[in-house]
């Protein structure tokens, strides 16, 4: 039985950022952002268990607020802002690791429909679903 876990984390996308260096020593400058956006993930998680085996990430939505000058935006138009798409992602998958929803994020083997959009209510919107043992007749 293949198994699917959506999530609605209904907070801004937010962007992963490299770690930053103090001193001479490395450091996470996003650690309580990706606290935050892990217990909204734990939250809808529940208590499902830890995702182990291969899995796809797809169904991806991340949900930006309007600009504030707001001229031509409208709802679901694509959010063509600073973010890159990839940056998004990797902030996902940190999160999920470090709240126990993926054991680790080098898992993923599969990706699908992710975009970025314009949207009245912020938030970001995406799914897992662990892969069959072969990928063939699994419809990406």
């Amino acid at each position: 039985m293949i198994r699917t876990k959506s999530y609605t984390i209904d907070l801004p996308p937010l962007s992963w950022k490299r770690c930053e260096l103090s001193g001479r020593q490395f450091f996470d400058g996003q650690k309580k952002e990706k606290v935050i956006f892990g217990l909204s993930m734990r939250r809808s998680h529940g208590n499902d268990p830890i995702f182990a085996k291969p899995v796809m990430f797809h169904n991806a939505t991340f949900f930006f607020p309007f600009p504030k000058s707001r001229h031509k935006c409208e709802e679901d138009d694509f959010y063509v802002g600073r973010c890159d798409i990839d940056n998004l992602v990797k902030f996902i998958f940190d999160a999920a690791v470090d709240a126990e929803i993926l054991i680790d994020d080098n898992i993923i083997c599969a990706m699908g429909r992710i975009k970025k959009v314009y949207s009245h209510h912020p938030r970001t919107d995406f799914s897992f679903t662990e892969l069959p043992k072969s990928s063939i007749g699994f419809n990406f």
